[in-house]
């Protein structure tokens, strides 16, 4: 009788259709990255809503075609998940607490600001008197 270490180690039996773990991996892998061209489509689909006074996207599609990409995303959307479940497979649970997101965003926002006062300015040229006094303000 095998010891019982050595018969975990005895690989399963493949089921007609099924990855290797690998594989699986890989699958896994490859549908939470189609996802995020599409979140980036979305954004950009919903960016005229945004206070932003620096906008990335020229919103110049009408609302009618948006709705009809939204609705080919929500069937792109639907293929991956369809992927993961012929390899008995579901996606990964969020990990990212949003406290942690907008601490670290906050934080690079505060060394951009940092890196506006005089002394680190400097690195570009000489910093008039008067633009110090208002980079100190600012």
């Amino acid at each position: 009788m095998p010891e019982p270490d050595e018969a975990a180690k005895e690989p399963r039996a493949r089921e007609p259709g099924a990855l290797n773990e690998v594989q699986q991996r890989r699958l896994s892998i490859t549908c939470k990255y189609i996802d995020k061209p599409l979140c980036d489509i979305e954004q950009a689909l919903h960016s005229a809503a945004s206070p932003s006074p620096f906008p990335r996207y020229l919103v110049d599609i009408t609302p009618a075609l948006s709705r009809v990409i939204e609705d080919h995303i929500r069937r792109l959307r639907a293929q991956p998940v369809r992927a993961l479940d012929w390899q008995h497979l579901k996606p990964d649970p969020p990990e990212i607490p949003v406290t942690r997101s907008v601490t670290v965003d906050l934080t690079f926002i505060d060394i951009a600001i940092e890196e506006l006062k005089p002394g680190y300015m400097r690195g570009c040229g000489a910093v008039h008197e008067d633009a110090v006094i208002l980079l100190l303000l600012g």
